[in-house]
């Protein structure tokens, strides 16, 4: 399926700023995703010392 095969709407004089819009709505999810992936690397860190606690002090 290619995305050239549907119909775009023509350009028209409301589109002309849509480019600063485009451009500050990436900015902002990439600060967002950058969130997420420390959020999820704390998670980890946290779940590796957690894990590392409980380990038995003798081997098994």
């Amino acid at each position: 399926m290619n995305i050239d095969t549907y119909p775009r709407p023509a350009p028209d004089s409301a589109g002309a700023g849509m480019e600063s819009i485009d451009a500050g709505l990436r900015r902002y999810m990439l600060s967002v995703y950058s969130y997420m992936a420390g959020g999820l690397g704390v998670t980890g860190l946290v779940a590796i010392v957690a894990v590392a606690d409980m380990q038995p002090d003798r081997p098994i």
